[in-house]
């Protein structure tokens, strides 16, 4: 397996975990165990953080990888892709904004912040994960 590829799964693995622990830390706070979630969203996040510097260094590396199917799966590729970009970016300054407020014990704001942080963390990493598949797996 050459090194941009296995870059590329350890990136899949990470977003996998933290899409996992995500899920898993939304369940347990529906359950009111605060201490399970802060600590399953703050794993979470550190895969996330893992991600984003091993993405880092793969893309300065390597660049993009080209898709060189066409038709139908060249435009589905292509929407997955323009909405994954843009919402990652975005996602970043939520999510940190949600921990920290979470952190702090500000919750009224925490409550007010993180249900967006969640189901847009949660669209990246299934969106950044699909893209994975596409280009590296299939």
């Amino acid at each position: 397996m050459e090194l941009n590829t296995a870059l590329a799964t350890c990136d899949a693995v990470l977003s996998a975990v933290s899409l996992g622990f995500a899920i898993s830390a939304f369940r347990a706070i529906r359950r009111k165990a605060i201490r399970e979630h802060r600590n399953r969203m703050l794993i979470a996040v550190a895969a996330s953080f893992a991600f984003m510097v091993l993405f880092a260094i793969r893309f300065v590396t390597f660049g993009f990888k080209p898709f060189g199917a066409e038709g139908g799966s060249r435009v589905f590729y292509t929407i997955v892709l323009f909405s994954h970009e843009p919402l990652a970016v975005i996602n970043i300054p939520l999510v940190a904004a949600a921990l920290v407020l979470g952190l702090r014990g500000s919750y009224r704001s925490h409550r007010e912040v993180a249900p967006m942080a969640f189901w847009l963390l949660t669209y990246v990493l299934v969106t950044g994960i699909l893209l994975y598949v596409v280009l590296y797996a299939l």
